[in-house]
């Protein structure tokens, strides 16, 4: 899907507009954030991935978002011991 900079550059862009503007296809949220991990892009698959999480939780109501926002924290504790 990605494989040059310039079109990387486009799909971070692309991802911080449709964040920005409130715009979510959860679905493609979780391919461009695929798309970005096969590329080493880590960080980005995390925003894009994280994005896609939260805006499916919104609609399932509020003890589901407890849940993800949970999950997602113990994710980026995951990271960051990766990461050292």
């Amino acid at each position: 899907m990605l494989k040059n900079d310039c079109r990387i550059n486009s799909a971070f862009q692309s991802l911080k507009e449709s964040i920005r503007l409130g715009i979510y296809n959860t679905d493609l949220l979780l391919d461009i954030g695929e798309a970005f991990a096969e590329l080493d892009q880590n960080s980005t698959a995390k925003k894009a991935l994280e994005y896609a999480l939260v805006q499916r939780a919104k609609h399932q109501g509020q003890k589901q978002q407890r849940k993800v926002q949970e999950y997602l924290l113990q994710v980026g504790k995951v990271m960051t011991e990766y990461e050292k």
